[in-house]
């Protein structure tokens, strides 16, 4: 008996010792990460909304899109992996021009955000999301 607990002990040592791995090192690899809100509004017609604090599409009618562009940049002394990605209700609503790509050093670059409201969206409705911009280390 005393056998198996040993061997119990000794895989639950290195389990435990993978995970706690895997846990630093995916803290590690991440520099930054960036949350933008994101809302659009279905409507009967077009509307701008051109204020900066978050990434407003404005009002577009049912099979209508909208777009906005936003700068990734970062001043960090190495290039970074940049990951982005949509949540909330436009998830499925948005392309993103690039949402996979390397950025070097001090780097920039232009990214277009695209929101098209299916056939069945409702009209009024203000739907939301957010835009993550995650900057990994290579």
């Amino acid at each position: 008996m005393k056998r198996h607990q040993l061997v119990v002990l000794i895989i639950c040592v290195a389990l435990l010792s993978i995970s706690l791995t895997l846990l630093v090192h995916s803290f590690h690899k991440i520099k930054h990460i960036e949350h933008i809100p994101m809302d659009v509004i279905v409507g009967t017609h077009l509307g701008m909304n051109i204020d900066t604090d978050a990434l407003h599409f404005g009002m577009i009618g049912r099979n209508g899109c909208g777009n906005r562009n936003i700068l990734v940049k970062h001043q960090y002394d190495s290039p970074v992996k940049v990951v982005i990605d949509v949540t909330g209700e436009l998830e499925g609503w948005t392309w993103i021009e690039e949402n996979d790509f390397i950025l070097n050093k001090n780097g920039e670059r232009k990214i277009e955000f695209k929101v098209c409201a299916p056939a069945d969206a409702i009209l009024g409705k203000e739907y939301t999301g957010t835009a993550r911009i995650i900057l990994k280390r290579l």
